[in-house]
């Protein structure tokens, strides 16, 4: 197990951030993590990167995607250990906030619209699901497997050298605790080979 610690400088008072004073300019290139590199955290980065922050490390524990562009791998419906592949779909409000960060693009070319949706249920005959056509919504909800999205939210971020130059990710690793410096206090520097703030601890996936 390895300490991966990150100088910061918002510090942590026993487990707590406290607010920045009045006027207090928060620095951008301090260090941030995201833990988790699902499509959540990996649009949450590329949101900060947008907005100035250009230190940022996406820490997920699961191994890269194929390449979204990998048509036998995606064309399957189970990925390579034999499961299904999860599919997720892509509200407006979701396609809107994509669009706005630019990542909208790449994801269109391999998601599919769905026009409604059909359910099984213990109520309902295996032969004769409930089906459910979505009227009068301004938009067409996106399907795409949700790994696949993944590779095209890291396709975008590799193929942009803002982003690229502000965004680090790195899979395989697994977050196993957090341990807050509870001497540090908030605005003092840090000293040279102090790891003031938080520190994460890693290990390999297994």
């Amino acid at each position: 197990m390895n300490g991966y610690g990150f100088n910061v400088k918002r510090w942590f008072q026993r487990g707590v951030v406290p607010p920045l004073a009045p006027g207090q300019p928060f620095d951008k290139t301090s260090p941030v993590v995201v833990l988790g590199g699902g499509p959540c955290g990996l649009t949450s980065a590329v949101m900060l990167a947008r907005r100035g922050y250009s230190n940022i490390s996406v820490i997920e524990k699961l191994p890269e995607p194929a390449p979204c562009d990998d048509a036998a791998h995606w064309n399957d419906y189970r990925d390579g250990q034999g499961d299904r592949f999860y599919n997720i779909g892509i509200n407006g409000r979701g396609q809107k906030t994509l669009k706005k960060l630019g990542l909208m693009d790449l994801v269109d070319e391999y998601a599919f619209e769905v026009a409604g949706r059909i359910d099984w249920s213990p109520e309902t005959p295996a032969e004769s699901p409930k089906e459910t056509i979505f009227t009068g919504k301004s938009y067409k909800t996106k399907c795409i497997q949700r790994d696949r999205l993944v590779s095209c939210l890291l396709r975008s971020i590799r193929t942009n050298s803002t982003l690229d130059a502000a965004i680090s990710v790195q899979h395989g690793l697994d977050c196993v605790g957090v341990t807050w410096d509870s001497e540090s206090s908030f605005g003092n520097e840090s000293q040279e080979g102090d790891t003031n703030g938080v520190i994460l601890e890693l290990q390999p996936s297994s």
